[in-house]
């Protein structure tokens, strides 16, 4: 799980809490699709607010720190891919 930070571009940077150089960079013109509100079953990310960015090769899991942080994310990201959010996802289970 990565931690967000606080800018998006189409080539976004993605950080942990532990170094401030990017782990990875996700080229967001391969975006397919987002997914808000994931639910883990692992003890650790019961209670975070996980989304995620699919991409053709891989999906990356993120973590906000707040759930309204989790949403500004989720439709940025929808709005730069020129994605319609919707409530189907809502919620799933990974």
């Amino acid at each position: 799980m990565f931690k967000c930070p606080a800018s998006l571009t189409a080539q976004h940077a993605v950080h942990n809490d532990h170094s401030k150089k990017p782990i990875r960079v996700i080229d967001l013109h391969c975006c397919e699709q987002v997914d808000a509100g994931l639910t883990f079953k692992r003890k650790e990310f019961q209670d975070s607010f996980v989304f995620d960015i699919k991409t053709s090769d891989r999906t990356f899991y993120l973590v906000a720190e707040t759930e309204d942080d989790m949403n500004k994310w989720v439709r940025s990201i929808c709005q730069l891919c020129g994605f319609n959010q919707s409530d189907d996802n809502h919620g799933t289970d990974v």
